[in-house]
């Protein structure tokens, strides 16, 4: 249940901050927050940190997970976190570099 719980709450925390960075994204897209000034950057520096720290705890989600002997089911829990933090943290880098080349 414990497990379960953490892995649910770590991904709405995450579905939140993603769908956080959509929503101030086109809010302040008058800003230029998508080119490459300084705000923009700056919260893409912000969002690219935040990625990386969900990566860290999907990684200690999993060695928890070992070490309490998590059920079987639960491998495709960490599985999945591992992979949405992956490719989020690609695209967030992908977008700070191409901010940074502007």
């Amino acid at each position: 249940e414990i497990g379960v719980r953490l892995v649910g709450s770590e991904m709405c925390i995450r579905d939140r901050s993603i769908g956080a960075h959509f929503i101030f994204d086109f809010q302040f897209s008058a800003n230029r927050t998508e080119n490459a000034t300084g705000l923009g950057i700056a919260l893409s520096v912000f969002t690219t940190a935040i990625a990386a720290f969900f990566l860290i705890l999907d990684f200690d989600m999993v060695e928890r997970g070992v070490a309490e002997g998590a059920p079987k089911h639960m491998e495709w829990y960490g599985a999945f976190a591992l992979t949405v933090t992956i490719c989020w943290l690609y695209f967030e880098m992908i977008r700070l570099l191409a901010k940074l080349r502007d």
